[in-house]
Parts: C-alpha cells; sequence; structure tokens
C-alpha cells in the first residue's frame, strides 16, 4: 500500500482504497493511510470529502424513507402527499408499499 500511495497516483489511489476495502470501516482506513503516510494528510482529506458527503446523502435517503414508511402505514396518506413531504419519487414509495406487503 505505501509504494501505490507513495507514487503520483495520489488521491485515485486513495480514494480507489477507500471505495473498494469493505472489510474495514472508512474511519480505520483513513486512520491507517494517515499512519502509513502522514505527508499526504490533504490528498487523503480530499479523497474522502465525496465518500463522507454520499454517506450522509444515503443516510438522509434512509431516513425519508422511514418517515414516508410510518406516513403511509400509520397516517394513512396518500403516496403524492407523502412523495411531496419527503421528497422521495412515486417510485421509491411504490417499492415501500412492496416491501411492506411482502413483509406482512
Amino acid at each position: 500500500m505505501v509504494k501505490i500511495l507513495n507514487r503520483r497516483y495520489g488521491i485515485s489511489s486513495i480514494i480507489y482504497i477507500l471505495s473498494e476495502e469493505s472489510r474495514y470501516g472508512s474511519d480505520v482506513l483513513i486512520q491507517t493511510i494517515r499512519e502509513i503516510v502522514p505527508e499526504r494528510k490533504e490528498d487523503i482529506m480530499t479523497a474522502v470529502q465525496p465518500l463522507r458527503q454520499e454517506g450522509m446523502q444515503q443516510g438522509m435517503h434512509t431516513r425519508a424513507l422511514d418517515i414516508a414508511k410510518n406516513m403511509l402505514a400509520k397516517l394513512h396518506l396518500d403516496m403524492k402527499t407523502v412523495a411531496e413531504a419527503t421528497g422521495l419519487s412515486e417510485q421509491d414509495l411504490i417499492k415501500l408499499q412492496e416491501e411492506r406487503k411482502e413483509n406482512s
């Protein structure tokens, strides 16, 4: 790994490692890379930013799905209202309803 990071590949190598290595959490990988090549700290942080942003977006989407489930199941709101309130597509909501039927 040190050879990869010390070559000219820089940020692209770090992004590749973080996106492909699923056995460890990204925080563990980031810390390990920082320890191996501390002089590349800025490259590491630059590479991590899109991954963190993607994680935040996934978390927000998951939360919106949870809210939509409650709005559909407990409040019995129509899909158009739920879509407008959560920002989810009607396809996402149809999928939620199908999953709910399968789990019932």
